[in-house]
This record gives structure tokens, C-alpha cells and sequence, in this order.
């Protein structure tokens, strides 16, 4: 699943896009705004979130920003084997 949650108060989220065999969605009604970019995947617990670039262009931190009604190719790539950290947190 891939989703776009508003980051303005107010607006409303773009609602989920099922990701295809293929690797392909599309996400309707979106209007200009902020937003975050959140993908979920079931295929595969130890993938994570690799990269976002939409219109050709790295999307920082998965916040996604359009002043204008676009359509664009948003490409999400998720990599897999993700390492896993654990550690402590301390007081002095």
C-alpha cells in the first residue's frame, strides 16, 4: 500500500493506493499540499523504505511537497535485508 497523510491541518489524506504485481499504483485525487509518504508491504517483513523520487527528483525525509495540480511519476524503491540496531539509552 502506498498512502500520502496530509501534513497541513485540515486537508484530508489521498486515499491508499494497492501496489500491483507489477510494481505499479496510482494515487487519485490528489490535491496541491504537503504530504508524507507512508508504504506499507506484506510481502516482506525485513524491507524497508530505500528511496522516493517524484518527478524525477529525491523526496527528503518522505515529505512530499506540489504547490499545483500535477501528474507526475512518483518511484518509491524499497530495499530488502534491512540490518537490524538495537542499543541503550542512558541517563549521566
Amino acid at each position: 500500500m502506498v498512502r500520502l497523510q496530509s501534513l497541513i491541518p485540515g486537508m484530508t489524506d489521498v486515499p491508499a493506493a494497492t501496489v500491483a504485481r507489477d510494481g505499479s499504483f496510482v494515487l487519485k485525487d490528489a490535491t496541491p499540499g504537503e504530504y508524507r509518504v507512508l508504504v506499507s508491504s506484506t510481502d516482506d517483513s525485513n524491507s524497508y523504505l530505500q528511496s522516493i523520487r517524484f518527478g524525477g527528483k529525491e523526496v527528503p525525509d518522505a515529505i512530499l511537497q506540489f504547490p499545483t495540480h500535477v501528474n507526475s511519476r512518483l518511484e518509491i524503491v524499497l530495499g530488502s535485508n534491512a540490518a537490524v540496531v538495537s542499543g541503550a539509552v542512558m541517563r549521566q
